[in-house]
């Protein structure tokens, strides 16, 4: 439990642990440069109630496939829509966007106390460097694999 924490949300481990450790059962899916994407290993990380960011367990070398969120604190408020942090390896080649550049929007879909489900919609650049042409990403994501710090 605590190598896939410590793994997965890096960002995270200067707070106190999660309350628990559930299993990583969420699904996202996405498409970018034309090919979909779907990973069934998809948490999110709850931080004061507030929505802090979400992940896969990668298969690429990198920690994971999908990262929506990097310390955020959204309100979990049905269709807030807000810029964010995202970055995807898909088959190897990174892309991303910093939340300061406006190029990704989440969207709360609903929060039921146990499931989380949003979609994201964008744009991305080539190894995260906005200098390299944008690519859209668009996709959703449902998962009760909630860890709350």
């Amino acid at each position: 439990g605590n190598q896939i924490l410590s793994k997965i949300f890096l960002v995270f481990s200067v707070l106190k642990p999660a309350t628990d450790t559930p299993t990583l059962s969420g699904t996202v899916t996405y498409t970018i440069n034309g090919q979909k994407y779907t990973s069934n290993t998809f948490s999110a990380a709850l931080i004061n109630g507030k929505f802090g960011g979400a992940t896969d367990e990668g298969t690429q070398g990198r920690g994971f496939d999908v990262k929506i969120g990097d310390s955020e604190s959204i309100d979990l408020t049905a269709n807030n829509t807000q810029n964010i942090f995202a970055a995807f390896y898909p088959g190897g080649v990174y892309y991303a966007r910093n939340r300061s550049d406006s190029g990704v929007k989440l969207t709360i879909i609903s929060w039921d106390g146990s499931t989380l489900k949003g979609s994201f919609s964008g744009m991305v650049n080539k190894d995260g460097n906005v200098a390299n042409p944008k690519v859209a990403v668009t996709g959703s994501f449902e998962t009760n694999s909630i860890f709350k710090y």
